[in-house]
């Protein structure tokens, strides 16, 4: 059966899959083709990942959504692909143990840059009432 393939090349989509709708007489089908039956199942994921430099001059990346989910590579192009690898591997495990693959819903970013001068100068003391 081609069930095993199809939950390596769709991740996100879960098993048993629904059967498909019964063919009309004189349709024509490409029996060949994968998309007859997977058109109505493609789900597309989005995950934020996170590169940063680490201690040994290599590259750790994470994905804060799918907790453990780490790597790191020898350049940043490398973390980048070892990023979508253990991210498909982990999606592939929540698959396996039946348990719901996240998503990302609104995320706000935001990348504070603060000068020496700004921290540097004398803040004001407050005092609680």
């Amino acid at each position: 059966m081609v069930i095993p393939q199809l939950s390596k090349l769709l991740p996100g989509v879960r098993f048993p899959l629904p059967a498909p709708k019964p063919l009309l007489k004189n349709e024509n089908i490409d029996t060949n083709s994968s998309s007859n039956y997977t058109s109505f199942i493609m789900n597309t994921y989005t995950f934020r990942v996170i590169i940063e430099p680490d201690e040994n001059n290599t590259f750790h990346g994470y994905v804060p959504l799918l907790p453990g989910c780490h790597t790191w590579g020898e350049t940043i192009e490398e973390t980048k692909i070892n990023a979508r690898e253990a991210i498909l591997c982990h999606i592939q495990g929540l698959i396996m143990d039946n348990e719901p693959v996240p998503q990302e819903t609104e995320i706000i970013e935001l990348i504070q840059t603060i000068s020496d001068a700004e921290w540097v100068k004398e803040q004001p003391v407050l005092i609680p009432a």
